[in-house]
């Protein structure tokens, strides 16, 4: 999220169940007022979230000489003299596509320096 950037959030209606409101959010509300919360990063699942998380992602997919796919934004490919490696991106699970086992290990530790991955191995 960029400094300059302001995400604000209601409340949410069940806040109050299992955490306590502080003293001047309990005032203000007494008074009928709309309290309201500025976050300090995008929550998960939210819009600006995934917008974050697909820059970061981008960003970074960059750093590692990946390009963007015109066809569909959250596809990248790399391509490496005879070796190649597509990305596909959904939120957080990535399929990767190669015809080389060395790159994709490759890959998959490169991305590891910058995110924490769980490998699930083949798709079947």
């Amino acid at each position: 999220m960029h400094d300059d950037e302001v995400v604000l959030m209601d409340i949410p209606k069940f806040y109050k169940l299992f955490r306590q409101l502080p003293g001047a959010f309990k005032k203000l509300l007494k008074k009928g007022k709309q309290v309201v919360l500025r976050l300090k990063w995008p929550l998960y699942g939210t819009k600006q979230g995934a917008h974050h998380w697909y820059e970061e992602l981008k960003r970074i997919l960059e750093l590692l000489g990946f390009k963007v796919s015109i066809a569909d934004k959250a596809t990248f490919y790399k391509v490496d003299s005879n070796r190649f490696l597509i990305l596909a991106a959904t939120m957080d699970d990535f399929t990767i596509i190669t015809n080389s086992r060395a790159l994709s290990t490759e890959t998959k530790a490169q991305l590891n320096q910058h995110f924490e991955l769980v490998d699930l191995s083949n798709i079947n």
